[in-house]
């Protein structure tokens, strides 16, 4: 791909040149932590048929964890990341619904993804993900966060999500997008997390 080649652009011709039945996106640098955590993402994903999209767990090198589940600071115009010490500690070991998935590994159906009709190319990689989900729901479909599939993110093999923006103006520029074509359902608030916490 060229170098100004969007990810969501990229992860979209990608799409339409496989033939698999399922689709997994996978952030460069991460790796498996154990052999069955793809297994365990797809098993939901054939037993459920209200899911469209699961999301992995994902591990620095140090062994703390960099996300897990993930939900909207609703009122801000930036999505934040689960936060540890909270009375949604334990959903980091087991199942969660969630509102919005980060990048980094998430498994969905073919037919969900075209459903939607692919990532929205407006977002340059960091929105593309998030947006996902809230056009997964507008469909009816569930995204689910799974604690037992876990894997590593090795350092200094990708780039974060703010050096995939060529500028901050440009990283400003998709969150002020994101808010305005979400401006409804981000009034609503997040059904999965209480706003005391």
């Amino acid at each position: 791909f060229h170098k100004k080649c969007r990810v969501s652009d990229q992860c979209n011709k990608a799409v339409i040149a496989s033939h698999g039945e399922y689709l997994l996106f996978i952030e460069a640098g991460i790796t498996l932590l154990h052999r069955d955590s793809f297994s365990n993402m797809l098993g939901i994903l054939t037993q459920r048929p209200d899911i469209g999209a699961v999301a992995g767990k994902i591990f620095c090198e140090d062994g703390t964890i960099r996300h897990g589940a993930y939900r909207m600071k609703w009122g801000s115009s930036v999505p934040t990341a689960y936060i540890r010490d909270s009375i949604y500690e334990d959903a980091l070991f087991n199942f969660m619904d969630q509102t919005l998935m980060r990048r980094g590994v998430v498994l969905m159906r073919r037919r969900d993804f075209e459903m939607c009709g692919g990532f929205d190319i407006n977002f340059a990689k960091s929105g593309m993900m998030q947006d996902m989900a809230l056009r997964l729901e507008e469909k009816g479909l569930k995204c689910v966060y799974n604690g037992h599939a876990e894997f590593q993110l090795r350092s200094g093999r990708t780039n974060n999500a703010i050096t995939c923006f060529s500028s901050l103006a440009e990283q400003k520029k998709e969150e002020k997008y994101f808010m305005e074509k979400w401006k409804d359902r981000i009034a609503q608030g997040d059904k999965y997390y209480s706003g005391r916490y």
